[in-house]
């Protein structure tokens, strides 16, 4: 049993555990994982890795283990990734720069 959430909605695998946000706490976090390409990568080369991590994600057998871990699995295309990245990188940078942190 967990007490909250730290993202901005409530995870479908654990419905009944609030977020942060809806405990008072104006926290929104996740964790992601993605596959990257070097930059330069041949358009048709980033279609098909794309098309085959949606192929696998997709599949029952993965969803099955994920979910089993506790581990809500997505998946987009290339440009709905890239933008996702750079709201993200955005999003950390403010905090950084608001919270004056500094590296050692």
């Amino acid at each position: 049993t967990g007490l909250a959430v730290a993202s901005s909605k409530r995870s479908p695998l654990a419905p009944d555990i609030p977020t942060l946000t809806e405990l008072g706490y104006p926290i929104d976090i996740d964790t992601w994982y993605g596959l990257l390409a070097p930059a330069g990568t041949p358009r048709d080369v980033i279609a098909k890795l794309n098309s085959e991590v949606i192929r696998i994600l997709n599949s029952r057998d993965i969803r099955d283990r994920t979910r089993s871990q506790g581990i809500e699995l997505g998946g987009s295309t290339p440009e709905e990734f890239a933008a996702f990245i750079r709201a993200d990188i955005a999003k950390w940078g403010n905090v950084i720069r608001e919270a004056r942190i500094t590296i050692d």
